[in-house]
């Protein structure tokens, strides 16, 4: 069943997702880019603005000062996919983002080089400008490790990685031949805490 996701607030950087750069004082529906798979133009609202339902399970939402991650489940798969909006400036919606120039008012897919069929985010925690994303094998079955990976601002080492770089920063956590799986990532503004 579709269902729309709302926002609120602060939005001087698009993290709103609600297609523009104005702050809102009333929750409003958030935009997805037009070739999101998971949502679809259904109408219009009565100030003629769009209105997009999903069509997927929300799994996770998670927001920085300027940028929001969502993870988004779809209907078809049992696959999560990523979306990100808001300030790309420091890396922190991914190296494909990082190169705009300008915030993204509307969710867009988010794409990482360790997106392969065999592995996909389970787990998002965003910092001040910073993002996290946890992968694991798609197969249970595979004894490996999740992988995290860490994009955007390094400046209190918040990527888990003194080099300064806002390229993706994947890190298997696992040590030895026991499998590693990290079931629980939170961030606060200049870090993040995982289990």
């Amino acid at each position: 069943m579709p269902f729309t996701l709302y926002s609120a607030g602060s939005n001087a950087k698009g993290q709103l997702a609600n297609g523009s750069l104005d702050d809102a004082s009333e929750f409003a529906p958030c935009h997805f880019h037009p070739t999101a798979a998971v949502s679809h133009k259904v109408g219009a609202e009565e100030q003629g603005e769009p209105n997009f339902k999903l069509w997927a399970d929300v799994r996770q939402v998670t927001s920085g000062a300027n940028h929001t991650l969502l993870l988004l489940q779809s209907h078809q798969a049992v696959i999560n996919h990523l979306y990100a909006a808001g300030d790309p400036s420091r890396g922190q919606l991914g190296p494909a983002l990082a190169d705009s120039p300008t915030p993204q008012s509307s969710f867009q897919r988010v794409q990482l080089h360790l997106e392969r069929a065999d592995h996909h985010v389970v787990r998002i925690a965003a910092a001040w400008e910073t993002s996290y994303f946890v992968f694991r094998h798609t197969d249970d079955r595979k004894l490996t490790s999740d992988v995290l990976v860490s994009v955007g601002a390094n400046d209190f080492g918040d990527l888990g990685n003194p080099a300064p770089s806002s390229r993706p920063n994947p890190q298997s956590k696992g040590k030895g031949k026991q499998p590693t799986s990290l079931e629980h990532i939170t961030a606060s503004p200049r870090g993040s805490i995982m289990s």
